[in-house]
């Protein structure tokens, strides 16, 4: 249980309620919401995104942040197209998580530390009604009386105390303590946003593993093509190679078209290729 805080109850009442005791309070202004265009969403935020990245542990992020699919998907789309793509997207993006890893937040497990200054109380009015013979029970929402209300409990919690001045009323009082938004914070939480950063900026890195044998495929096949030994139909691209039969890609020897005699002499025969 934490320490009942020092302040009075009036203090923390103004402290809670401050339209209520200052009159009406002006409403910070809403900003704008950032707008979204397709031209930033595919290709300015592919490199603006990562050369600004910030850890999401800085934002204590308490579940689950389903945008951080759209960067792998963005480079997962890119690498597909053009793979020699995958190298640059990959640097940037370990750049970005960098950066990240320099602004990541580890969570404070600090247990004599974790309720802030500010209390909330509820107050609930009993008053017996003598002409009707019964009892009725409000909930008092006015800060005058909420202050009365507490200077007849006193330090009494969670039961009813007798208004001496009021004859037939009684009041209940809760009070509860604000926990830190630090303490909220805890491992689960910095987990959540571990992953973001993680699933955000590792992710295209290992596109690029996975894209690297690919990228030398596509050297020699363009290589040959260029030589005039390979259509560009034969390619191995992936994205053409949603259209290739399983033998047509697995059989290498029987797409080129060999337009000059092998080399003589002790030469390995992949040298033609």
């Amino acid at each position: 249980m934490a320490s009942r805080p020092s302040t009075s109850p009036s203090s923390s009442l103004a402290e809670h309620f401050p339209e209520r005791t200052v009159g009406p309070a002006m409403k910070p202004p809403i900003p704008a919401a950032p707008t979204w265009t397709l031209h930033g969403l595919l290709l300015t935020d592919l490199w603006e995104g990562p050369l600004r990245a910030r850890s999401r542990t800085r934002d204590r992020l308490g579940y689950i942040d389903f945008g951080m699919v759209i960067p792998p998907i963005r480079a997962f789309l890119y690498s597909t197209l053009i793979p020699y793509a995958c190298y640059p997207i990959a640097l940037v993006h370990l750049y970005g998580f960098y950066l990240c890893a320099r602004t990541m937040v580890f969570p404070k497990y600090d247990k004599r530390r974790r309720y802030s200054d500010r209390v909330m109380y509820g107050v609930q009015k009993r008053v017996y009604d003598a002409r009707q013979k019964r009892i009725i029970e409000s909930q008092v929402v006015d800060v005058e009386e909420i202050q009365h209300a507490l200077k007849v409990v006193g330090a009494t919690r969670n039961q009813f105390v007798d208004d001496r001045q009021r004859k037939g009323t009684a009041y209940f009082v809760v009070e509860q303590n604000i926990m830190k938004a630090e303490a909220l914070f805890t491992g689960e939480n910095w987990a959540w946003a571990f992953i973001s950063d993680t699933c955000r900026y590792v992710t295209p890195v290992l596109f690029a593993y996975l894209f690297h044998p690919s990228c030398k495929r596509l050297t020699v096949d363009v290589r040959l093509w260029r030589q005039g030994r390979l259509q560009w139909r034969q390619v191995r691209h992936p994205v053409l190679n949603f259209f290739k039969t399983y033998n047509e890609y697995n059989q290498a020897m029987r797409r080129i078209n060999v337009t000059k005699p092998a080399a003589k002499g002790a030469h390995p025969w992949s040298r033609n290729l």
